[in-house]
Parts: C-alpha cells; sequence; structure tokens
C-alpha cells in the first residue's frame, strides 16, 4: 500500500525516501530539522527512488542498531531536542524503517554543528 501511494503520488513535503542510511547523518538531519520546522514529516530509509516508481529494497544489518544510530544522531545533532517516532515494518519480506518528525513546539529547530542561523532549515 505504501509503495502504491508513492508511486501515485510521489515524495511530497513531508515524505523523503532513502535507499540506506547514509553514512554521513547530515545528508537526512537536514530533513529532519526542516520538517520539525514545518508540519512534521517522515523520512522512509529501505525504499529507492527509480526512474518513474519507487521500489522496496529494505535495509540490511542489524536493524536495531540502525535505529539506534538514527535516534541517537537525532537527539545529539539538533537543539532544541526533537524526539520522533520511529517504526519498522516489513513490505515483500524486506524491511524498512520510518523515522516519524513531529511538527515542533520550540521552533526554530537547527543543526548544532552548524548554529543557530545557518543550521535552520524549512
Amino acid at each position: 500500500m505504501l509503495i502504491t501511494k508513492l508511486n501515485k503520488y510521489g515524495e511530497k513535503n513531508n515524505i523523503e525516501v532513502k535507499k540506506e542510511v547514509p553514512a554521513e547523518h547530515k545528508k537526512y538531519l537536514k530533513s529532519v530539522v526542516a520538517f520539525a520546522n514545518g508540519f512534521g514529516g517522515k523520512i522512509i530509509f529501505g525504499i529507492e527512488e527509480k526512474k518513474d516508481s519507487f521500489e522496496v529494497c529494505g535495509l540490511s544489518g542489524d536493524i536495531f542498531k540502525i535505529k539506534d544510530s538514527i535516534t541517537n544522531s537525532i537527539f545529539s545533532s539538533i537543539e532544541p531536542h526533537i524526539i520522533p517516532s520511529i517504526d519498522l515494518d516489513t513490505i515483500d519480506n524486506k524491511t524498512i524503517l520510518i523515522v516519524n518528525v513531529p511538527s515542533g513546539w520550540d521552533r526554530p529547530y537547527h543543526l548544532k554543528a552548524e548554529g543557530e542561523f545557518d543550521g535552520v532549515y524549512v
């Protein structure tokens, strides 16, 4: 159902897909900050965007370590603190991870490493 919706509507302002969790966390942390500063959103890891469609590729490795790494990265890299919910789902026997970022109450959020002005994304 998720893939059907993605193939029909594509990525929107509040949904982003990634084939895998990038080694450089900053690549998805900017989206987390932007979602918290806006209306909230989801980052879905384990889905690949093809030319005209989306495909479930799943995540490999220890999924719980990946989940902990994402949680720790968000908590230690963004101020004020954001507490996302992170869900696991299985589609076609492949595991995906969904980071649900709520719209924040304590805006503006920013990446600590970039500071209160340069680290704000919307």
